[in-house]
Protein backbone atom coordinates (compact mmCIF):
# COMPACT_ATOMS: atom_id res chain seq x y z
CA UNK A 1 0.00 0.00 0.00
CA UNK A 2 2.99 2.09 0.72
CA UNK A 3 4.65 1.75 -2.37
CA UNK A 4 1.15 2.26 -4.02
CA UNK A 5 0.93 5.78 -2.36
CA UNK A 6 4.02 6.66 -2.85
CA UNK A 7 4.51 6.08 -6.22
CA UNK A 8 1.22 8.23 -6.81
CA UNK A 9 3.19 11.29 -5.26
CA UNK A 10 6.15 10.14 -7.77
CA UNK A 11 3.63 10.53 -11.00
CA UNK A 12 1.82 13.72 -9.65
CA UNK A 13 5.24 15.49 -8.85
CA UNK A 14 6.76 15.17 -11.86
CA UNK A 15 3.93 16.66 -13.27
CA UNK A 16 4.90 19.60 -11.83
CA UNK A 17 7.18 21.81 -13.77
CA UNK A 18 9.67 22.37 -10.53
CA UNK A 19 9.94 18.56 -9.93
CA UNK A 20 10.61 17.66 -14.04
CA UNK A 21 14.15 16.20 -14.99
CA UNK A 22 14.30 15.03 -11.37
CA UNK A 23 16.25 11.45 -11.59
CA UNK A 24 13.84 8.52 -9.71
CA UNK A 25 16.56 8.29 -7.02
CA UNK A 26 16.54 12.00 -6.18
CA UNK A 27 12.77 11.53 -6.58
CA UNK A 28 12.66 8.72 -4.05
CA UNK A 29 15.03 10.78 -1.93
CA UNK A 30 12.20 13.85 -1.54
CA UNK A 31 9.61 11.78 -1.00
CA UNK A 32 11.18 9.81 1.85
CA UNK A 33 13.18 12.62 3.63
CA UNK A 34 11.10 15.71 2.97
CA UNK A 35 8.47 16.90 5.55
CA UNK A 36 5.38 16.54 3.24
CA UNK A 37 2.20 18.39 4.57
CA UNK A 38 -1.28 16.79 2.99
CA UNK A 39 -4.54 18.77 2.93
CA UNK A 40 -7.79 17.95 2.46
CA UNK A 41 -10.10 20.47 0.94
CA UNK A 42 -13.95 20.36 0.41
CA UNK A 43 -15.77 22.86 -2.68
CA UNK A 44 -15.65 26.39 -1.31
CA UNK A 45 -12.97 25.70 1.49
CA UNK A 46 -10.40 28.96 1.00
CA UNK A 47 -6.72 27.51 0.82
CA UNK A 48 -5.28 30.94 0.43
CA UNK A 49 -6.09 34.36 0.79
CA UNK A 50 -5.19 37.08 -0.52
CA UNK A 51 -2.33 39.43 1.31
CA UNK A 52 -1.52 36.15 3.20
CA UNK A 53 1.52 36.11 3.86
CA UNK A 54 3.43 33.14 2.32
CA UNK A 55 5.82 30.97 4.43
CA UNK A 56 5.75 27.73 2.16
CA UNK A 57 4.91 26.25 -1.39
CA UNK A 58 1.49 24.95 -2.18
CA UNK A 59 0.79 22.27 -4.56
CA UNK A 60 -2.48 20.94 -6.14
CA UNK A 61 -2.26 17.30 -6.45
CA UNK A 62 -5.90 16.73 -7.68
CA UNK A 63 -9.13 18.86 -7.63
CA UNK A 64 -10.34 22.36 -9.25
CA UNK A 65 -9.36 25.67 -7.72
CA UNK A 66 -10.74 28.87 -8.40
CA UNK A 67 -8.19 32.30 -8.42
CA UNK A 68 -10.32 34.82 -7.29
CA UNK A 69 -8.41 38.88 -6.94
CA UNK A 70 -9.59 41.82 -6.13
CA UNK A 71 -8.26 45.18 -7.73
CA UNK A 72 -6.52 47.39 -5.79
CA UNK A 73 -9.28 50.01 -5.82
CA UNK A 74 -12.13 47.21 -4.58
CA UNK A 75 -13.57 48.46 -7.91
CA UNK A 76 -13.61 44.90 -9.85
CA UNK A 77 -12.73 41.36 -8.93
CA UNK A 78 -10.96 38.78 -11.01
CA UNK A 79 -12.34 35.07 -11.15
CA UNK A 80 -10.48 32.35 -13.08
CA UNK A 81 -10.06 28.32 -12.95
CA UNK A 82 -7.44 26.00 -12.93
CA UNK A 83 -6.95 22.67 -12.45
CA UNK A 84 -4.30 20.00 -11.15
CA UNK A 85 -1.45 20.12 -11.46
CA UNK A 86 -0.05 23.28 -10.11
CA UNK A 87 1.84 25.30 -8.00
CA UNK A 88 0.43 28.13 -6.28
CA UNK A 89 2.45 31.86 -6.97
CA UNK A 90 6.09 30.49 -6.07
CA UNK A 91 7.25 33.47 -7.00
CA UNK A 92 6.02 35.53 -3.98
CA UNK A 93 8.22 32.68 -1.76
CA UNK A 94 11.58 35.17 -1.65
CA UNK A 95 11.94 39.07 -2.19
CA UNK A 96 11.05 42.09 -0.85
CA UNK A 97 7.22 41.37 -0.72
CA UNK A 98 6.07 37.40 0.30
CA UNK A 99 2.78 37.88 0.03
CA UNK A 100 -0.02 36.18 -2.13
CA UNK A 101 -1.47 38.23 -4.46
CA UNK A 102 -4.83 36.21 -5.37
CA UNK A 103 -7.21 34.44 -3.19
CA UNK A 104 -7.72 30.38 -3.90
CA UNK A 105 -10.95 28.38 -3.37
CA UNK A 106 -11.67 24.93 -3.77
CA UNK A 107 -14.79 24.06 -6.32
CA UNK A 108 -14.17 20.49 -5.80
CA UNK A 109 -12.28 17.97 -3.76
CA UNK A 110 -8.65 19.14 -3.43
CA UNK A 111 -5.49 17.71 -2.38
CA UNK A 112 -2.50 19.41 -1.48
CA UNK A 113 1.07 19.18 -0.63
CA UNK A 114 2.39 22.13 1.29
CA UNK A 115 6.30 22.24 1.85
CA UNK A 116 7.70 25.15 4.32
CA UNK A 117 9.92 27.39 3.39
CA UNK A 118 12.96 25.91 4.88
CA UNK A 119 12.06 22.72 3.52
CA UNK A 120 12.71 24.28 0.30
CA UNK A 121 15.45 26.38 0.86
CA UNK A 122 17.55 23.72 2.79
CA UNK A 123 16.36 20.84 0.78
CA UNK A 124 14.40 20.85 -2.46
CA UNK A 125 16.92 24.14 -4.17
CA UNK A 126 19.99 21.88 -2.96
CA UNK A 127 19.09 19.72 -6.08
CA UNK A 128 20.76 21.80 -9.41
CA UNK A 129 18.21 20.78 -11.46
CA UNK A 130 15.45 21.72 -9.42
CA UNK A 131 16.97 25.03 -8.59
CA UNK A 132 17.04 25.45 -12.72
CA UNK A 133 13.66 24.90 -13.08
CA UNK A 134 12.54 27.07 -10.55
CA UNK A 135 14.72 30.01 -11.84
CA UNK A 136 13.15 28.89 -15.12
CA UNK A 137 9.87 29.60 -14.48
CA UNK A 138 10.38 32.81 -12.16
CA UNK A 139 12.06 34.07 -15.10
CA UNK A 140 9.34 33.20 -17.64
CA UNK A 141 7.16 35.07 -15.29
CA UNK A 142 8.97 37.99 -15.02
CA UNK A 143 9.30 38.20 -19.18
CA UNK A 144 5.82 37.58 -19.68
CA UNK A 145 5.03 40.44 -16.99
CA UNK A 146 7.48 42.73 -18.58
CA UNK A 147 6.36 42.20 -22.05
CA UNK A 148 2.72 42.79 -21.28
CA UNK A 149 3.57 46.00 -19.65
CA UNK A 150 4.86 47.11 -22.71
CA UNK A 151 2.13 45.88 -25.32
CA UNK A 152 -0.21 49.29 -26.29
CA UNK A 153 -3.47 50.28 -24.41
CA UNK A 154 -4.70 51.71 -26.93
CA UNK A 155 -6.67 50.64 -30.85
CA UNK A 156 -10.28 49.93 -30.90
CA UNK A 157 -12.33 49.12 -28.26
CA UNK A 158 -12.46 45.29 -28.96
CA UNK A 159 -8.99 45.43 -28.23
CA UNK A 160 -9.07 47.45 -25.20
CA UNK A 161 -11.39 45.27 -23.74
CA UNK A 162 -9.48 41.96 -24.67
CA UNK A 163 -6.53 43.63 -23.70
CA UNK A 164 -7.90 44.51 -20.05
CA UNK A 165 -9.29 40.77 -19.39
CA UNK A 166 -5.73 39.50 -20.86
CA UNK A 167 -3.65 41.50 -18.27
CA UNK A 168 -5.76 40.09 -15.40
CA UNK A 169 -5.60 36.66 -16.20
CA UNK A 170 -2.60 33.90 -15.01
CA UNK A 171 -3.64 32.00 -17.26
CA UNK A 172 -3.96 32.89 -21.31
CA UNK A 173 -6.82 29.96 -21.87
CA UNK A 174 -10.15 28.49 -19.81
CA UNK A 175 -12.97 29.83 -17.67
CA UNK A 176 -12.69 33.67 -16.57
CA UNK A 177 -15.53 35.58 -14.42
CA UNK A 178 -15.05 39.90 -14.32
CA UNK A 179 -17.27 41.07 -11.83
CA UNK A 180 -17.53 45.20 -12.82
CA UNK A 181 -19.70 47.44 -13.26
CA UNK A 182 -20.05 48.96 -16.90
CA UNK A 183 -19.32 52.25 -16.10
CA UNK A 184 -15.92 51.16 -13.94
CA UNK A 185 -14.97 49.21 -17.01
CA UNK A 186 -15.62 53.04 -19.34
CA UNK A 187 -13.55 54.15 -16.94
CA UNK A 188 -10.63 51.72 -17.05
CA UNK A 189 -10.54 52.17 -20.68
CA UNK A 190 -10.87 55.85 -20.63
CA UNK A 191 -14.41 55.33 -23.14
CA UNK A 192 -17.76 56.06 -22.82
CA UNK A 193 -20.31 53.59 -21.12
CA UNK A 194 -22.45 53.44 -24.28
CA UNK A 195 -19.71 52.58 -26.47
CA UNK A 196 -17.94 49.60 -24.06
CA UNK A 197 -21.70 48.27 -24.24
CA UNK A 198 -22.01 48.07 -27.47
CA UNK A 199 -18.77 46.40 -27.99
CA UNK A 200 -19.80 43.95 -25.21
CA UNK A 201 -23.00 42.80 -26.68
CA UNK A 202 -21.33 42.39 -30.07
CA UNK A 203 -18.42 40.03 -28.19
CA UNK A 204 -21.67 38.28 -26.96
CA UNK A 205 -23.02 37.70 -30.46
CA UNK A 206 -19.94 36.57 -31.71
CA UNK A 207 -20.15 33.58 -28.38
CA UNK A 208 -17.05 34.90 -26.81
CA UNK A 209 -18.20 36.00 -23.68
CA UNK A 210 -21.60 36.09 -21.51
CA UNK A 211 -22.73 39.10 -20.33
CA UNK A 212 -25.16 39.10 -17.03
CA UNK A 213 -25.53 41.92 -14.48
CA UNK A 214 -22.50 43.19 -13.47
CA UNK A 215 -20.78 39.83 -14.32
CA UNK A 216 -18.88 39.05 -17.72
CA UNK A 217 -17.81 35.40 -17.99
CA UNK A 218 -15.31 34.22 -20.74
CA UNK A 219 -16.57 30.62 -21.36
CA UNK A 220 -12.72 30.16 -23.17
CA UNK A 221 -10.01 32.97 -23.05
CA UNK A 222 -8.38 31.50 -25.57
CA UNK A 223 -11.47 32.31 -27.95
CA UNK A 224 -11.63 35.70 -27.02
CA UNK A 225 -8.29 36.46 -27.55
CA UNK A 226 -8.82 35.05 -31.28
CA UNK A 227 -11.31 37.44 -32.08
CA UNK A 228 -8.47 40.71 -31.43
CA UNK A 229 -8.31 43.17 -34.76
Amino acid sequence: MAKRIELSIYEKLLQLPLFQGLGSSDMAWIIEKIKFDFSKYKPGDVLIEQNSSCNSILFILDGDIEIETVGNDNQFTFYEKISSPAVLEPEVLFGPRTRYTHSYVATSDVGALNISKSEFWESLLQYEVFRLNYINLISAQAQNAQKLLWQPFNGSIRNRIIRFIASHCRKPSGEKRIKIKMEELANQLCETRVNVSKTLNELQAEEALILRRSIIEVPRMEKLIALAD
